[in-house]
């Protein structure tokens, strides 16, 4: 995980000046553009405090010797003022959030009424197992009208067999299914438990 926070003031610098810092940002991790190695960058700016991050995983032997050359040669590096600190992630809960619903919009109001609605709470003990397994089974199985795919889900993550046939029950019935993944990074240095911006809606 790489991450920090940069006070512009102190910088003589404004929000104005956040595109520029993000593309300088991401010129850093573009050292990273290698096979087998994963990273999704944020970042964002409010009252003067410029916030980015990057969760950076290696597949393969050859990747990882190259990644830890890249945090050698960029940990603790100075970004306008502010070290760059690139830390190991002891682990991640992700909150799998899954709603059946209807949807319904006119011109002036919106409401929806709710069939189904579950909220998991999952632990990995890296990003290369969340990418591998949960998420690669929701665009596979979970977004998908095939019975039998989706009880694989349901049985592999949810754990609740009665909610499957539930659930499948609603599908005709509704018009829109909404999956959010909320993802917290558990960390050894404060804040310990951090949520990038890398959530999830589909």
């Amino acid at each position: 995980m790489v991450r920090f926070r940069l006070n512009l003031i102190e910088t003589n610098l404004s929000c104005d000046s956040a595109d520029d810092l993000f593309h300088e940002f991401f010129k850093i991790l573009d050292k990273l553009n290698i096979e087998d190695i994963h990273y999704s960058a944020g970042a964002g700016c409010g009252m003067n405090i410029f916030d980015a991050d990057a969760v950076i995983d290696a597949y393969s032997d050859a990747s990882l010797v190259f990644l830890q050359k890249f945090i050698t040669e960029n940990n603790g590096t100075d970004f306008h003022g502010a070290p760059i600190e690139i830390e190991s992630v002891k682990g991640i809960v992700v909150a799998l959030d899954i709603s059946v619903e209807n949807y319904k919009k006119d011109s002036e109001n919106y409401s929806f009424e709710i069939f189904y609605h579950n909220n998991l709470k999952l632990y990995f003990n890296n990003f290369y197992g969340l990418n591998k397994t949960l998420a690669n089974d929701i665009e596979n199985q979970l977004m998908t009208n095939n019975s039998e795919l989706i009880f694989s889900f349901f049985k592999q993550w949810v754990g609740y067999e009665n909610d499957v046939g539930y659930y499948l029950e609603m599908l005709p019935i509704s018009n829109r299914v909404k999956i959010y993944t909320e993802t917290i990074f558990l960390m050894d240095k404060e804040p310990k438990a951090y949520k990038p911006g890398i959530d999830q809606w589909h």
